[in-house]
C-alpha cells in the first residue's frame, strides 16, 4: 500500500509514546490518564500493547475543551 495514498476511511493509531510526544506530555501521564482516553488494547495481559485511534482521541479533546469553555451556571 502506497503511503501517500492512504486511505481516509482507514482509521490511524498511535501509540503511548506517539501521543505523549504529539500532546508534548510524559508517557506517565498518558498512562496516569488511560482509563479517560479512548484507546484499544491488543491482549488482555498487563503489557498487551495500547493504541490510541487519531479520530476519537481528537474528538475527546474537543469535548474536553467545549466544557472548559461553558461558563458554570
Amino acid at each position: 500500500m502506497d503511503v501517500q495514498h492512504e486511505d481516509k476511511n482507514m482509521q490511524r493509531y498511535l501509540s503511548k509514546e506517539g501521543l505523549a510526544n504529539h500532546l508534548d506530555v510524559s508517557v506517565g501521564l498518558i498512562n496516569k490518564k488511560l482509563k479517560e482516553l479512548p484507546h484499544v488494547k491488543w491482549g488482555d495481559h498487563k503489557n498487551a500493547r495500547v493504541l490510541f485511534p487519531v479520530l476519537e482521541i481528537e474528538k475527546y479533546f474537543e469535548t474536553i475543551s467545549s466544557k472548559i469553555k461553558e461558563p458554570t451556571k
